[in-house]
């Protein structure tokens, strides 16, 4: 029984990273087609049943490549914002900010004693400051957001 793992995560990776799972579906189906017509012409003839084997072996080579291909979906949703941007830290380490380290590039700051008084909070505000240094232009930006508790 043939590994397919390694032949069909090759194949994969030279689609479009962007591409559509429909891609890799067709890749998929020309592979089943594929195998089939080469187990099928070996001579002598094969077995059902080693047939199926190496059809098998081809689906869980499949199976583990589509495994890896939603894992990676996963890992980039919990990695951009709605909008598909990186979050903060991911945009940092991107090159998006200056600074030598993330601390150096942004800030967020929240809470009782730093934004907001007792006061504040019994008001229901909600105050953060975001702080990002871009890459360009080159200045320090600093943005306060308030917001009432209970408001839009």
């Amino acid at each position: 029984m043939a590994d397919y793992y390694p032949l069909i995560a090759r194949a994969i990776s030279g689609l479009d990273p962007n591409a559509p799972g429909e891609a890799r579906r067709a890749l998929y189906e020309r592979a089943r087609s594929a195998l089939i017509a080469q187990l099928r012409s070996v001579q002598p003839p094969l077995t059902e049943s080693e047939i199926t084997r190496e059809r098998l072996a081809l689906e869980e080579a499949v199976r583990k490549v589509e495994s890896e291909a939603a894992q990676r979906a996963r890992d980039h949703a919990r990695s951009t914002d709605s909008h598909g941007r990186p979050r903060s830290g991911d945009a940092f380490r991107a090159g998006a900010f200056q600074g030598a380290t993330a601390k150096d590039a942004y800030f967020v700051r929240c809470g009782l004693g730093d934004t907001m008084t007792q006061g504040d909070i019994d008001r229901g505000q909600v105050i953060v400051i975001v702080g990002f240094a871009p890459l360009k232009p080159a200045e320090f930006v600093i943005v306060r957001i308030q917001q009432k508790v209970g408001e839009q």
